[in-house]
Parts: structure tokens; C-alpha cells; sequence
């Protein structure tokens, strides 16, 4: 995500909405079984799977969702979940038997990691790092050799109707200073430069592979699916976002509403990246 997100901010929706995000967080979830699909077929992962006491750092562990995943596949792992969220975490250690996973309430890119990791996985999470570029170089020079990073992260064309509702709403109403409404995201070339970039000055051989896509929602209106965004805590918690005139508002909606439709509904395109990182 482009632009510095305030992480008080983000903490504290996050935590509001921890009751609510398993039911709305359709696509999270989709690709948290894409994203277990990369991680099946990769060389890292089979490696690991037959390693007792392979070290494994989850980021964004949120309800718990993935961390399940991670503790059935790899029962003798040494696990560390971090989330941003309290209340995320106190609903993932209801899902995960005791003493399974070692759960850290912490922003990853303040944190200091003094371990190597045999696996690193993320999921929707990355898009909130406000130093994408130097967290993923603090993450990857925490890899043991032939150790793996998989996450997944929205890329630039996620919400484009309601980016394209707002800036036909703005000047409908004759706005002159064009605003950004919502979150921005990273083109899927940008982000893949940034992570060259981040790996650059470190030592060894990587290799990297990705996808891209786009899942295409569909709600009954458009107040239904900005409801399913902060039911997530996944509205807008940029610095200094900005308050949204009720005029505006009701534009972008009719207009959203007019223009946005398939079968009778609305739609809302998701562009979920995917990408493995593997140390040779």
C-alpha cells in the first residue's frame, strides 16, 4: 500500500473488527489456500516438512486462520505468530492447542529478530508495511540457507471500481483538487522491484517466482461491500485520511451503483499477489 499508514490507527480497527473478521474475510481466506498451495509444491517447504524443529515465522497472523494450517502440516515446528492486533491474537490462541505457537503482539517492521527462520509466511498482511522495501530485507536476512518467504499482498488494481467511482464523483461535482479515496496499492512491477531491490545487498542466490489475479466480488449494494471492508478493519487508515464530504459520498455510491454491475449485483475486484522467495 502506498502512502505511511498510521499503525495506532490500523491497531485499533483491527482489534474492532477481530469478532467480525472471520466472517467477512472471503478472499483472505481464498488465498491463504493459494498461497498453502505455492508453499506445497516449493522445494523450502519439503525440506522443512521432514525437519523436526524447523524454525517458522508467520507475520499478520490475525484470527489464526493460516497459523492452523501451519501446526497441523508441521507439528514439530517451532512456530511464532506475530499480529498487530491483541484481539486477533486472543482469537487464535482459541483455535490453536496450547503451547503450539508462540504468539507476539508487535508491529514486524519495528521488531528486532534475533533468529533464523527455515520458513517465513505472510498472508495479506505486506500491503501494511509502511518500509516495504527495507522489511523485506530485514525478513529475508533472517532465512536460514535454503530457506523460503511466501506471502501474499494486494497489488494496484484492487478496489479499481470504487477508484474509479470516486474520481468520476469528484468531478461530477466540480472538485478541483482531485483526491485519493481508499487505500493504494503498489503496481504488481513496482512491488517486484522493490523486492529485487531489498535483496540485492545480501549475500547468496535467490530465487523468485509469483502470481498475480484478479477475484472479481460481488455484494447486493455497494454499502454491502464497503460494510465487508471495515468488518475487516480494512478501511483507510492512512496518515492524515481524509474526512469524506456526505455529498461525495452519496455521488460516488450512485455512481458506483450505475456502473459497476454484473447479474444484478455489484462487483469488487481483489488483485492478490503472490510471490515465493527462496534462498539457495
Amino acid at each position: 500500500m502506498i502512502g505511511d499508514i498510521d499503525k495506532k490507527l490500523l491497531q485499533k480497527r483491527f482489534d474492532a473488527s477481530a469478532g467480525t473478521y472471520d466472517k467477512y474475510a472471503v478472499v483472505q481466506k481464498q488465498m491463504t489456500h493459494r498461497l498453502i498451495a505455492r508453499m506445497r509444491r516449493s522445494s523450502a517447504w519439503k525440506r522443512i516438512s521432514h525437519q523436526p524443529g524447523a524454525k517458522v515465522l508467520e507475520i499478520g497472523s490475525g484470527t489464526g486462520y493460516l497459523t492452523s494450517f501451519l501446526i497441523k502440516e508441521l507439528p514439530d515446528a517451532d512456530v511464532t505468530a506475530v499480529d498487530l492486533s491483541s484481539a486477533m491474537i486472543g482469537l487464535a490462541r482459541q483455535k490453536v492447542a496450547p503451547n503450539t505457537v508462540h504468539f507476539v503482539t508487535a508491529d514486524i517492521e519495528e521488531m528486532v529478530l534475533c533468529d533464523r527462520y527455515d520458513l517465513i509466511v505472510s498472508n495479506a498482511t505486506f500491503q501494511w508495511f509502511n518500509d516495504f522495501e527495507g522489511t523485506v530485507h530485514k525478513l529475508i536476512s533472517s532465512l536460514n540457507t535454503h530457506g523460503g518467504m511466501f506471502f501474499s499482498t494486494f497489488a494496484f488494481g484492487t478496489f479499481k471500481e470504487l477508484s474509479d467511482a470516486f474520481a468520476q464523483a469528484q468531478q461530477r461535482i466540480g472538485l478541483s483538487d482531485l483526491e485519493s479515496f481508499g487505500p493504494t496499492f503498489y503496481h504488481e512491477e513496482e512491488c517486484l522491484a522493490k523486492l529485487n531491490h531489498g535483496l540485492s545487498s545480501l549475500a547468496g542466490r535467490f530465487s523468485i517466482e509469483y502470481e498475480i489475479y484478479d477475484d472479481v466480488q460481488c455484494f447486493s449494494s455497494v454499502m454491502d461491500f464497503l460494510t465487508s471492508v471495515k468488518k475487516i478493519g480494512a478501511n483507510n487508515s492512512n496518515t492524515g485520511a481524509l474526512r469524506i464530504r456526505p455529498r461525495l459520498m452519496r455521488e460516488m455510491i450512485s455512481i458506483y451503483d450505475q456502473s459497476h454491475r454484473l447479474d444484478g449485483k455489484i462487483t469488487a475486484t481483489y488483485r492478490p499477489l503472490l510471490v515465493d522467495i527462496v534462498r539457495n
